[in-house]
């Protein structure tokens, strides 16, 4: 998955987090939000800088926020477990259950002649 362009959403909170997860009109988008966790359908566009795997953090190179450009890094809690579903992989972390879609191309679909 590293180098993969992705959509990553928030799902929910993690049963027992570390961090708590807010309310949005309590989280600060583009501000620091000192011992808070994204909130909830919070989403990124971004590009993976490493793969997926229990025991990491998510590292991607954010360029969209919620839908609007916006450069930047995104980093999650310590991941705990991956699930590969057909259509997404689902990551739960130490503070969040994120869904993970690619949004890179698979290549074009080649016709014979």
């Amino acid at each position: 998955m590293k180098n993969s362009l992705v959509l990553i959403r928030k799902l929910a909170a993690a049963d027992n987090p570390a961090v708590r997860t807010p309310d949005d009109d309590v989280f600060v988008e583009g501000g620091i939000n000192y011992g808070l966790s994204l909130p909830v359908a919070y989403e990124v566009e971004c590009t993976l800088l490493n793969d997926i795997v229990a025991g990491s953090a998510i590292k991607a190179l954010r360029h969209k926020r919620n839908g609007v450009e916006q450069m930047g890094v995104f980093l999650s809690s310590q991941v705990e477990s991956v699930e590969h579903l057909t259509d997404r992989t689902v990551v739960r972390t130490a503070n969040s259950v994120y869904e993970v879609i690619s949004l890179s191309p698979t290549g074009p679909e080649l016709v014979g002649i």
